[in-house]
């Protein structure tokens, strides 16, 4: 069987999503996708590798991550158990399996999990095989053990591959090609991922509208621009232009839109765009990132399409590469292009790096709706030389729950931008916000100042272990086991908050508990949970972290397209250790 290793992303020739297929002789005409109603079910290996962590309930895990993309496309998704074995192959069978078969190895090759689908002459696809490895990572659930590559998180973004779905450049989005361990928010849909599925699976929902048109350089069409539409710095769906520069972003609810073009120069690379037009190319390179008519709103309609061009110049803005929690405002470690994660109510510090931000004056950071930055506490150059600044920020108890997106302008008026860097998680359930981002909301979390998810309370008096001077015995009338206290029920003296810090039990000040959810975005969106029953996750590649982001081995996933003479095409989506290093 020939191989063509195709870098990742096809896309409908009319329509250049973030989501979607690119178009090129060895591609159907439109994008593969399940017939519409399709009931899909997938058929579970028995084996089991040492990597999964004991106790995962693995049936469940994949059962989730596949079912999140029911609504949206309209199909029905199901997982059933059986035998030993189970191997890649054009079978009729769609399998996910564990087992280490010389076929499944060759499939994967370096990769964590990869997906193959098959499609026929009428981009109907016919089956799809979903392969996990066997070694190099741990998989379970990271809202556990922020150690796991989380199995809901990879299976959500590997069964969008299963049905047609692509990479986007937003980074809140499932089908991001970049994550780690412990990251378990992801299994929580993003806006992107739902209208790309929704416009894929002919769903758009009634009374929507098209933002398009062409993105252009000195009169020249750019290929590869981001073309991002966004509301008060939350971005809602994006695209990618096509080598003629067109774009097109479909079933967008009306309303006001601000629209800018950016290089995918980091932390999305051309890389992750493969197959189609994509195949052997080099795209447009770096330009300055550009709004649409000089940054003012363009109205969506109903049925409508506001067509406009964007003209691009030529140059270079600052380019936020990473962005990184710091724990005390002075210092961070390293990470990979990851989103953070925050809830509403939380204050802290993110360390921004990439070149250019030390042209980006102190007043000229922003992060979108609901956020303010407080100050910039730290400037420097990484040993890898790219100037980084770590600012402080604070976000309202009023943010609404999503995406958000990094700004920094330079003294020339240019800005960059970190499209979906930032995300707001929610909690509906109990209202309130959640600053020590447990995911426990509002007055019912009874440590409210210490990341607590667990809730543990031994002695039953209101107030959780970890904020309990005496969390064996209530306080009554003032003592505590027998020791006079002069704290009342549920309060917490200085000298208890102090014990709390030093030991490293929960503070941001130790890298304790609070410390790790937010150094790992290893975060709850209680929305997505809802939605998808069970709690939410996401982690999508695995990387390796250096001592700081420019010496990082990031994640990334890479895509095959496997095709024998007269046979249907083949499209695999690949989840990989990226070996070469981003600077």
């Amino acid at each position: 069987m020939k191989r063509i290793l195709l870098a990742v992303a096809l896309a409908a020739p009319s329509v250049a999503m973030g989501y979607a297929f690119k178009l090129d002789s060895s591609v159907p005409a439109r994008k593969p996708v399940w017939p519409a109603a399709s009931n899909v079910v997938f058929t579970l290996g028995a084996d089991r590798s040492g990597n999964i962590a004991a106790g995962t309930d693995v049936m469940g895990s994949l059962t989730t991550g596949l079912q999140v993309w029911e609504e949206p496309s309209g199909l029905r998704i199901d997982v059933v158990s059986g035998p030993s074995g189970l191997q890649t192959a054009m079978d009729g069978q769609n399998a996910i399996t564990f087992a280490d078969t010389a076929a499944n190895r060759d499939a994967l090759g370096e990769f964590h999990a990869v997906t193959l689908i098959w499609w026929d002459g009428n981009a109907r696809i016919t089956e799809a095989d979903i392969i996990y490895r066997r070694d190099t990572v741990t998989f379970g659930d990271a809202a556990d053990n922020e150690a796991y590559l989380d199995l809901v998180g990879l299976t959500a973004h590997e069964a969008g591959h299963a049905l047609g779905m692509e990479h986007t450049a937003i980074q809140s989005a499932t089908m991001f090609p970049y994550g780690g361990e412990g990251q378990y928010w992801r299994r929580a849909l993003d806006a992107d991922d739902i209208l790309g599925a929704r416009h894929s699976y002919g769903r758009a929902l009634p009374g929507r509208g098209t933002l398009s048109g062409q993105v252009l350089r000195n009169g020249s069409p750019v290929f590869q621009a981001h073309v991002v539409a966004e509301q008060n710095g939350r971005p809602v769906a994006s695209a990618i232009t096509l080598h003629d520069g067109n774009y097109a972003i479909t079933s967008l609810p009306p309303g006001s839109y601000q629209l800018y073009a950016e290089p995918l120069d980091g932390p999305f690379y051309p890389a992750a765009l493969t197959g189609g037009e994509w195949d052997n190319t080099t795209g447009a390179g770096v330009f300055l990132t550009t709004y649409a008519i000089n940054g003012n709103t363009l109205t969506v309609t109903a049925g409508g399409n506001a067509e406009t061009n964007i003209s691009v110049g030529t140059g270079a803005s600052p380019n936020i590469m990473f962005a990184t929690p710091s724990t005390d405002g002075t210092s961070f470690a390293g990470r990979g292009p990851y989103a953070v994660s925050m809830a509403p109510g939380a204050t802290g510090s993110i360390a921004l790096i990439g070149n250019g931000l030390d042209a980006v004056t102190d007043g000229n950071f922003t992060m979108g709706s609901g956020f303010s930055v407080t100050a910039v506490t730290a400037r420097g150059m990484t040993t890898t030389n790219l100037p980084f600044a770590i600012l402080s920020y604070a976000v309202s108890g009023a943010a609404t729950p999503g995406a958000r997106t990094i700004f920094a302008e330079n003294g020339s008026g240019q800005q960059g931008t970190m499209t979906g860097a930032l995300i707001v998680r929610a909690c509906p359930e109990l209202g309130g916000s959640d600053p020590d981002a447990d995911d426990v909301c509002g007055s019912a979390d009874n440590c409210a100042s210490v990341n607590n998810p667990g809730q543990e309370d031994r002695d039953s008096d209101g107030t959780g272990d970890l904020c309990d001077e005496c969390p064996d015995h209530p306080f009554v009338t003032g003592v505590c086991g027998g020791a006079s206290s002069a704290s009342s029920v549920g309060n917490v003296s200085s000298s208890a908050a102090v014990q709390v810090s030093s030991t490293g039990a929960a503070s941001s000040s130790t890298g304790g508990a609070t410390s790790r959810a937010s150094s790992t975005g290893n975060s709850t969106a209680t929305s997505a949970r809802l939605a998808s029953g069970g709690r939410e996750s996401s982690s999508l590649e695995a990387g390796a972290g250096g001592d700081e982001p420019g010496d990082s081995n990031v994640g990334g996933c890479a895509s095959q397209r496997v095709r024998t003479d007269g046979a249907p095409g083949l499209f695999l989506a690949a989840l990989l250790l990226l070996l070469a290093r981003r600077r």
